[in-house]
């Protein structure tokens, strides 16, 4: 049920940045400036991530890519907190520790300028969308009610699957691959790259509830009405504000 409400979630968000008139994304296929290794992602999203992999006979070339990436990890790979306990913080009037310096190296991923797992790619990579078109010295241009309410999306989804591992995108499908599910990918990563995944385990986060999110009174209501399509979408018959209540 986690799976496909967070599926849920993540369809709510599209149709509605969809109908946002003012959204007139630059974005093209074939268009990789963004595809970077400074992704976070949940467990959740990890999950389909290699269910996908091994389900289309990609396990042997994707398990080396990421193996190869987790060996080249530095020792601190993701943001200092997750989303949630950055919203906590900020609510809360606290300081937040400093992230560490973004990875600007290309997603192990890429093929010929595409994406391998496009139709299971994380959200943080869904989100990502600029009004130009990005290259190393034009940064994208973003509308800030996008971007608050794609970080409120962010939240829902770890606030889904807390508890569980949050983290950058390598380091979260390192520590997956341990799992009996993905012994497939687990048992390559061990032989060609050993320690890897131990390692990949030490780096991940676990996702917090949420506490509250942050939207600046300007764009409170395109954010809210994008939080009310989320909220009153269904999966299995049940809206996914109860579902995410626990209801």
């Amino acid at each position: 049920m986690k799976g496909k409400t967070a599926a849920a979630i993540m369809k709510a968000f599209a149709e509605w940045s969809n109908t946002c008139k003012e959204l007139k994304p630059a974005c093209r296929s074939g268009c990789d400036t963004c595809c970077t290794r400074n992704i976070t992602v949940t467990a959740l999203e990890g999950e389909a991530i290699l269910r996908y992999v091994q389900e289309n006979d990609l396990t042997g070339e994707f398990a080396l890519a990421l193996g190869k990436t987790l060996s080249e990890q530095p020792a601190i790979s993701g943001p200092a907190s997750t989303a949630n306990e950055f919203a906590d913080a900020c609510l809360g009037e606290r300081d937040v520790p400093d992230d560490p310096e973004p990875s600007t190296a290309p997603c192990p991923f890429l093929q010929d300028n595409l994406c391998t797992i496009y139709p299971v790619r994380p959200f943080a990579c869904r989100m990502f969308i600029s009004s130009v078109v990005c290259s190393g010295k034009q940064p994208a241009i973003v509308p800030d009610f996008y971007f608050e309410a794609a970080t409120c999306t962010i939240q829902l989804l770890e606030h889904l699957d807390q508890k569980e591992y949050w983290g950058n995108l390598y380091d979260v499908l390192g520590a997956l691959a341990e799992l009996r599910e993905f012994r497939s990918i687990g048992e390559i990563i061990n032989d060609q790259y050993p320690g890897e995944i131990s390692k990949a385990k030490m780096r991940v986060r676990a996702g917090k509830p949420l506490p509250g999110f942050l939207i600046s009174e300007e764009n409170n209501e395109k954010v809210q009405g994008m939080l009310d399509s989320i909220f009153n979408a269904t999966v299995e018959g049940r809206r996914i504000e109860d579902l995410l209540n626990g209801k």
